[in-house]
């Protein structure tokens, strides 16, 4: 088996808020197999936050630093990446 990790996993509380990591524009909103998602574009990045519970954010809608986009689920553990383009970056530098 392999698994293909495009980000990393931050242990946090169930019910955790999650917030934008830079002023952007949600450009996506997902769910897979029961699971919430959000896709923030910031020019030419894009910052996804998966395993969340609940989203308060909407499609085209335009975040600043810090606001709240959702909650982390019941297993307490936010998956984020970023990307720029289609490379899979290490998103460690931009968390607070």
């Amino acid at each position: 088996v392999r698994l293909d990790s495009k980000g990393i996993n931050i242990k946090c509380g169930a019910g955790a808020g999650v917030r934008s990591i830079f002023n952007g524009e949600v450009s996506k909103i997902f769910t897979v197999m029961g699971v919430k998602g959000v896709m923030i574009r910031h020019g030419q990045y894009i910052s996804v936050y998966c395993n969340l519970s609940s989203v308060n954010v909407h499609v085209g809608q335009s975040v600043s630093t810090g606001q709240s986009i959702g909650a982390v689920d019941g297993n307490g553990v936010l998956q984020f990446q970023l990307h720029k383009g289609f490379t899979k970056l290490n998103p460690e530098a931009w968390l607070r």
